[in-house]
């Protein structure tokens, strides 16, 4: 571990991780975190000082793919966040209140988690529904965009079978779309490595 994390020829570290571990996470060189998970990285954004560390890219093509499907801005808008866990639910409340939503984040267990997406103009899950958690729970007029994907191939599991046609985009967009943000940070990381060596 220690070779490869502090090896000069490491540009760039994205950790698989089954479950979030601010431990694991704050091992990794803020410098090389390209997933933007750790809480140095965690602690620029909430601070407004993001130009300087690394922004989730899975949090940040859920936004933009959310601008991009929807017909109004996100201000006033009502998210519900559902599924989410650690550092990514932190930074998608964080991009979301930036751009003027109202966000409230829950498990996939909350009580009354009907009542709270039969509220919501949007909501962005990441993690897979639940087989008991009836589909029908959503409105069908929200827009949902479902950040959980396959890390490797970079698919998504199909369990929203029955949501209108512009969740489907939204699934399949998120993946591809996080995958170039990650290859971007890693271009930006070795371009920021490359200027303090020299």
């Amino acid at each position: 571990r220690t070779m490869t994390v502090c090896s000069p020829k490491v540009r760039g570290l994205v950790l698989h991780l089954t479950e979030h571990s601010s431990r694991v996470l704050n091992t990794i060189n803020p410098e090389k975190d390209v997933d933007g998970l750790s809480d140095v990285n965690l602690g620029k954004l909430v601070h407004g000082d993001d130009q300087e560390g690394f922004i989730s890219p899975t949090a940040k093509a859920a936004i933009t793919v959310l601008e991009k499907l929807g017909t109004t801005p996100l201000d006033g808008k009502k998210v519900l966040i559902v599924g989410a866990h650690g550092a990514l639910e932190a930074v998608l409340q964080c991009l979301l209140q930036r751009k003027g939503a109202m966000t409230m984040s829950c498990r996939w267990q909350t009580q009354n988690l009907q009542n709270k997406l039969q509220q919501a103009d949007i909501v962005v899950t990441g993690s897979a529904k639940p087989e008991e958690i009836p589909i029908d729970w959503i409105r069908p007029e929200s827009t949902v965009v479902h950040c959980s994907h396959d890390f490797i191939s970079g698919g998504t599991r199909d369990c929203y079978p029955k949501l209108p046609y512009s969740d489907q985009i939204a699934r399949e967009a998120v993946s591809p779309l996080a995958a170039a943000l990650r290859i971007q940070n890693v271009a930006e990381s070795s371009i920021r490595l490359d200027r303090k060596s020299t």
